[in-house]
């Protein structure tokens, strides 16, 4: 069980001396320093309050439950409503508003069935949680994979239930799981979820720390999953993500091509049970002949392209809160 005030060393920011140095700040910074603290505070109790008392609600209370949240929100709270609407109507031009409505509306709907399964994942057993993946297709390519040999790049999206593929995805390929993530804002609730993440044995390395120290573990042969579905901002590569130009990060496909290691997609996908399959992609192995760059780009494209088919099959089950075609190319003068 995770405990309900995370531990001081975990959480920098708590530290009493943590390498700020405050001198001659002004004192308005300092009280808005003061009151991030007391805001980081207050969102992390009712964080835990909420997740305590969503675990324990009835597998069989999530749908109702989750249709009742998403009419609440289409009638009162519309919630970064125009955001969802944007990008699902860039995604499908050619569908028309009511359904591009309704997909807004089974999008909420999805997600806080997901926040329910994970709720449980945080503060019941691990089998509770691992018991929704009811079918799986190509982990048996996975676990080959899985030899020791070398390194697996696994990637996924915020498709269906991400948190599925790190806590059983990964562990199927039978060497160590890595999950590299992107720290939330909250640190108190990213101790959390981090804890949460690491049940089932998979270690975290976030973007926080140096990306040496993924290349160091990526030298041990295991299995290291990443999502690359966000706007990279000006870091990533432009490729097509539904016809429109995607900033994306070319991490994955940067260490699969130095370690030579292959590339697997995973999506775990909702079924009309309201259990979910977790599907393997075949693996993607770079090609070294090609010119470096080229080959990044194509290793990108190409798990870019498989989310977009996945997303086209269940377009409600794809995370459309962000803004995920915020940076554009640069327009030439």
């Amino acid at each position: 069980m995770v405990a309900l005030v995370p531990q001081v060393a975990d959480v920098r920011v708590w530290e009493p001396n943590n390498g700020w140095d405050l001198s001659g700040v002004k004192n308005n910074w300092l009280k808005r320093i003061r009151k991030s603290k007391l805001n980081q505070t207050g969102e992390y109790i009712v964080f835990q309050a909420l997740s305590l008392a969503l675990a324990w609600v009835p597998l069989r209370l999530h749908e109702p439950l989750s249709h009742f949240v998403a009419w609440g929100w289409d009638r009162f709270f519309p919630v970064r409503r125009d955001v969802i609407l944007e990008n699902i109507a860039i995604a499908f031009p050619e569908k028309d508003a009511t359904w591009q409505s309704g997909i807004a509306v089974a999008c909420v709907r999805h997600f806080v069935r997901m926040s329910l399964e994970c709720a449980r994942e945080i503060w019941r057993p691990l089998e509770d949680f691992l018991r929704l993946v009811e079918s799986t297709d190509g982990g048996e390519i996975f676990q080959q994979l899985g030899d020791g040999s070398r390194s697996i790049i696994c990637i996924g999206g915020h498709f269906g239930n991400w948190e599925l593929v790190v806590a059983y995805g990964l562990q199927l390929a039978q060497i160590p799981g890595y999950a590299f993530t992107k720290p939330l804002h909250n640190p108190l609730v990213d101790v959390v979820v981090t804890n949460m993440r690491q049940r089932g044995g998979v270690k975290v390395i976030t973007t926080r720390e140096d990306a040496r120290i993924a290349m160091r573990v990526l030298r041990k042969n295991v299995a290291m999953g990443f999502l690359a579905d966000q706007d990279a901002r000006h870091s990533g590569i432009f490729v097509p993500f539904f016809k429109r130009p995607a900033s994306t990060f070319t991490g994955p496909a940067v260490f699969a091509y130095h370690f030579n290691c292959p590339i697997v997609f995973l999506t775990c996908t909702r079924k009309p049970s309201g259990l979910y399959h977790l599907h393997f992609e075949p693996p993607a192995y770079p090609d070294k002949t090609v010119p470096k760059d080229a080959e990044i780009e194509r290793l990108t494209q190409l798990h870019v392209q498989q989310l977009e088919a996945a997303i086209r099959e269940h377009p409600e089950q794809y995370f459309w809160f962000h803004r995920r075609w915020k940076t554009q190319p640069k327009r030439a003068k």
